[in-house]
């Protein structure tokens, strides 16, 4: 069994009658409202059946400094103007757990 932790990872929860925004709108939205720098993110995740987005950035203390400055309730604007509600928080609970079973033996030769 592997459990994968999401460290100094975002989540930007929308609610669940949310559209799903265009990558521009969320890359502007980033830059502008969060003050990430493109040098800053190392992953964007955006999962559809949550309806969150997981912004993994580069460091702990860029990822302490957001997380700080703006965890909680706030508002997400689409390029149409259209606004839904949106909830920032620490994305830090196990990820993924992984059961391996019967995995069969790998029979080619390097």
């Amino acid at each position: 069994m592997a459990t994968i932790r999401r460290v100094n990872t975002i989540k930007v929860q929308f609610e669940a009658s949310a559209s799903r925004p265009t990558a521009m709108e969320l890359h502007v939205w980033i830059q502008q409202t969060l003050n990430i720098n493109t040098d800053q993110v190392d992953i964007l995740q955006l999962n559809m059946q949550e309806k969150s987005l997981y912004i993994k950035v580069i460091s702990p203390t860029v990822y302490e400094k957001i997380v700080q400055k703006h965890e909680g309730e706030t508002k997400f604007k689409y390029g149409n103007g259209e606004q839904t509600q949106i909830k920032i928080s620490k994305a830090d609970s196990p990820a993924i757990t992984e059961y391996l079973i019967f995995l069969p033996r790998c029979r080619t030769q390097w």
